[in-house]
């Protein structure tokens, strides 16, 4: 057969069996109905290598084999909400001079500006003297920030008596903030009796009550971050002051803090500190000793530093 023939030939089969393939597809869709809503779209992932993949890295947890000699912690990252750790934040337990926080909140709120304030014999009968004299006369604001810095008892007990009604002030306050297990039994925070305290309240509770306090009064509170400080009273009566956070200068970029102490609550501490820009950080400790409060509280703020930079 001649070349051009034989290939015509070949072009003609080639025809009948597309057609023909053709007639057995119609042949066999017809009469079927396409489910278009079972028809998933093609996911398309673009620039993927599978040769190289990326590799995915967990945080380290700094806080996972953290050992510390208090009862309760508790660190809580304000700006994001998200508890870094906690360790038994939820069980109350004695407050001591973190109480004094609440009478801060409580005399502010029940005196005008530029209140003054008589100390009374009664006051420097309390636990422990910071070198106020009967009757001298203070401006509210330097005998709340004397009483911060130094944890005056003398001071806290003045500021809870200025008005009847004081106590029920405290209480309710705690619960206008949200403070569900916390109630107050004094201003000082000093224990009552062998088994009754002067306040009590969880790790937790604590932390939303100093961020409150601080960031509604940072005047007052920022004085304890100081390491010393003076205060002259209305009766030019200079009055020197330490602070009782032993390890204020030794906290970084430290906004505020408050010390306690009591046989019933053992050594506790709190402290408002800026670890990265735009997060500050509450560290709560609660239950410890004299001296573990602090050794717990720098080991959890190295913590805190490292879970940032990390």
């Amino acid at each position: 057969m001649e070349p051009n023939k034989k290939e015509n030939l070949n072009m003609i089969k080639t025809t009948i069996a597309v057609v023909g393939l053709c007639l057995l597809a119609i042949l066999f869709f017809k009469g079927t109905k396409a489910d278009y809503n079972q028809i998933k779209p093609i996911e398309i992932v673009a620039n993927v290598s599978l040769s190289k993949p990326t590799p995915v890295v967990l945080k380290n947890n700094p806080f996972k084999d953290i050992k510390i000699k208090a009862k309760s912690a508790y660190i809580l990252d304000i700006t994001e909400n998200d508890v870094l750790f906690e360790m038994n934040s939820k069980k109350q337990l004695p407050m001591a001079s973190l109480t004094k926080i609440m009478t801060i909140i409580t005399a502010k709120e029940l005196n005008p500006e530029n209140t003054e304030i008589s100390i009374s014999k009664d006051a420097l009968r309390t636990e422990g003297d910071n070198g106020l004299h009967i009757e001298e006369k203070w401006k509210l604001d330097d005998l709340i920030r004397f009483t911060l810095l130094v944890s005056s008892n003398d001071g806290a007990y003045e500021l809870a008596h200025m008005k009847e009604g004081f106590l029920g002030m405290m209480n309710e306050n705690a619960k206008k903030i949200g403070l569900s297990n916390t109630y107050f039994m004094n201003g000082s925070g000093l224990d009552i009796s062998g088994g009754v305290s002067g306040g009590y309240g969880t790790a937790e509770n604590v932390a939303k009550m100093f961020d409150y306090a601080v960031s509604k009064y940072p005047y007052l509170f920022s004085v304890t971050k100081e390491k010393n400080q003076s205060f002259i009273s209305l009766n030019n009566i200079t009055h020197y002051g330490s602070n009782t956070n032993k390890i204020i200068s030794e906290i970084p970029n430290v906004i505020a803090s408050k010390t306690g102490l009591s046989e019933l609550a053992g050594g506790n501490l709190i402290i408002k500190f800026i670890p990265k820009e735009n997060h500050p950080v509450i560290i709560v400790v609660m239950g410890s000793t004299n001296e573990g409060r602090f050794t717990d509280m720098l080991t959890l703020v190295k913590a805190t530093e490292k879970y940032y930079t990390d």
